[in-house]
């Protein structure tokens, strides 16, 4: 049982930051209107693609390089984040004379305030990858629950004070975020050293590595919220809110996938390098099977979730959550099947795959709205057929892979 407290640990931890703010959905939503919980939901949606675009990629980063370099911790991330930095203020200065011309001051405070968020939690999530690639998990775990503790109490203390505007509850991300990593100061100053005095020539491997990653992470991103768009285009805001009630209770799999692949790819990748893969086909085969029956008893639960927790306005928000489910389950194969490409480093061909699920996934969209099929829960149905495709792409192309091949085929 001593082994398991460890990965036991790491789970509970990163499900209850990956769920935080879906618990705390009945106060947001009870302190907000219909309406501004449809921007706040456009908030979200930015805050998702930008820790894809700055978080992700970096820690996938860190994590290849520790498996690839021997082991050996690999503190090359000042590089990285400087990148980031520069890549938000071009970003910035693209997105600032549109706000101007259209009057989009709405939505270029969105991208601020979810932009700073993600930048402010690079260092805390460096440090979280490490202790990740060291299977560390019970620092891993105390570390996250600063994160967990900062944002439950923000948020309650929001509630209470009766806060109602959409960017005050965005701004306790935020908070939530600068906490954690000014904690980081304080609680590992080795680490904040070693990132300080990280080597300069790792920025230009990091721009190679985020140059390979780039379009994954944008149509990634796209794939999970193009739909959001066109619902918010065609049916309004009050819509808005309801499917991304039923997309968020759905991508509740999704985020549990995040915690598989923490505990997993450590596995995996040790597994690929060694070619000792007996233990890692048990550990995956296992994590599989639960996953599938959590989902399968998550979409039973659905229903009463709803009904319990949220007022009659989003009762249609169940059958969107359900279908969105199976699209998640289905990116836990993605994800399974696609760490063989990760660990390759073949970044393009991951990218080419999320480019063209996207396309699957607009295409789908565009059909349903010229056959005048476009309602909430035909949008969740094509969601759900673009990860399909990306499954059955990615299945296919790590099967030609020689390390995949050798870890189904051995131990």
């Amino acid at each position: 049982m001593e082994k398991f407290k460890g990965p036991i640990a790491l789970a509970l931890s990163e499900g209850v930051t990956k769920l935080i703010g879906l618990i705390l959905l009945p106060l947001i939503t009870a302190s907000l209107s219909l309406e501004e919980f449809g921007v706040y939901a456009l908030f979200l949606v930015n805050y998702i693609f930008f820790m894809a675009l700055y978080v992700a990629i970096l820690n996938n980063f860190v994590l290849v390089r520790y498996f690839n370099r021997g082991g050996r911790v690999v503190f090359e991330s000042r590089g990285a984040i400087f990148f980031n930095i520069l890549f938000f203020l071009f970003l910035s200065l693209i997105f600032l004379p549109f706000s101007i011309f259209f009057n989009l001051w709405n939505y270029f405070l969105i991208f601020i305030i979810s932009s700073f968020s993600c930048l402010l939690s690079q260092p805390a999530q460096i440090y979280l990858t490490i202790k990740q690639c060291r299977q560390e998990y019970s620092s891993y775990a105390k570390f996250s629950l600063v994160y967990i503790v900062c944002y439950a109490a923000l948020a309650v203390f929001a509630f209470i004070v009766g806060l109602s505007n959409w960017y005050e509850f965005a701004l306790l991300i935020f908070l939530s975020h600068a906490i954690q990593t000014t904690f980081l100061f304080f609680y590992e100053k080795r680490v904040v050293r070693a990132i300080i005095i990280s080597r300069n020539r790792s920025l230009s491997e990091y721009v190679k590595h985020f140059r390979g990653l780039l379009a994954n992470s944008i149509f990634g991103w796209a794939r999970v919220n193009v739909d959001k768009y066109f619902v918010l285009s065609i049916i309004g805001n009050a819509a808005l809110a309801t499917y991304s009630l039923g997309f968020q209770l759905g991508a509740v799999i999704g985020l549990l996938n995040t915690i598989l692949i923490k505990i997993l790819n450590p596995i995996l990748f040790s597994s690929f390098k060694s070619q000792q893969t007996q233990k890692a086909k048990k550990v995956t085969l296992l994590m599989l099977i639960a996953f599938i029956l959590i989902t399968l008893i998550y979409i039973a639960l659905v229903p009463y979730v709803v009904e319990w927790f949220f007022n009659d306005d989003y009762i249609d928000s169940v059958y969107i959550a359900q279908l969105v489910s199976v699209g998640y389950l289905l990116q836990v194969l993605v994800s399974i099947f696609g760490a063989v490409l990760f660990y390759e480093r073949r970044n393009y061909l991951i990218s080419a795959l999320s480019i063209f699920s996207f396309l699957v996934l607009l295409l789908s969209l565009l059909s349903i709205f010229k056959l005048g099929l476009f309602n909430a829960n035909n949008v969740a149905l094509c969601f759900v057929f673009s990860w399909l495709v990306h499954f059955l792409l990615t299945s296919y192309f790590a099967l030609k892979e020689p390390l995949f091949k050798g870890f189904i085929s051995n131990g």
